[in-house]
């Protein structure tokens, strides 16, 4: 499964999503201002007093709601973006085994293959922490898995 993730439309509904929650604030700053009648004497009163304390509890729900979501997809949003900041130096350290390996096996060799021994004695001196690239250099001299897009499209 390919999962598929646009930071730049996460992005614009996050920025949606403040913009909405900045109009519910609005909506709601609105609704403090419509006052609850206690000098009235008709028997709507009460009615009128309960749904104008109906609405303000719902609307303080609203917003309630809103900004927890609004903070919650802000959030999403910035985590996404740095981690697509991050990705390209989780494979530095790839690049330069790569390239020390090619090196090398000109060095020794001009036509052949990289070999494991030759990987496992430039990574003898690397030291690495972060998991990804420690899935790299593991992973350095394993086949490539090479499939046909029909494999993910048409799929019943």
């Amino acid at each position: 499964m390919i999962i598929s993730i646009d930071t730049d439309v996460l992005s614009e509904v996050a920025s949606l999503a403040r913009s909405i929650n900045e109009e519910i604030n609005q909506i709601s700053e609105i609704m403090q201002r419509v006052t609850i009648h206690e000098d009235w004497n008709c028997k709507e009163r009460d009615a009128i007093n309960d749904a104008i304390t109906n609405n303000r509890k719902a609307q303080a729900n609203l917003q309630e709601m809103s900004e927890s979501f609004s903070g919650t997809l802000t959030s999403i949003s910035e985590r996404f973006l740095e981690a697509e900041r991050d990705l390209p130096s989780k494979f530095q350290h790839l690049d330069s085994m790569i390239g020390s390996a090619l090196s090398v096996v000109d060095k020794i060799r001009n036509s052949d293959n990289i070999s494991s021994g030759i990987v496992r004695e430039i990574r003898a001196d690397i030291k690495l922490t972060d998991s990804m690239e420690c899935y790299e250099l593991e992973s350095l001299t394993d086949n490539i898995n090479i499939c046909g897009f029909e494999q993910f499209v048409n799929q019943t």
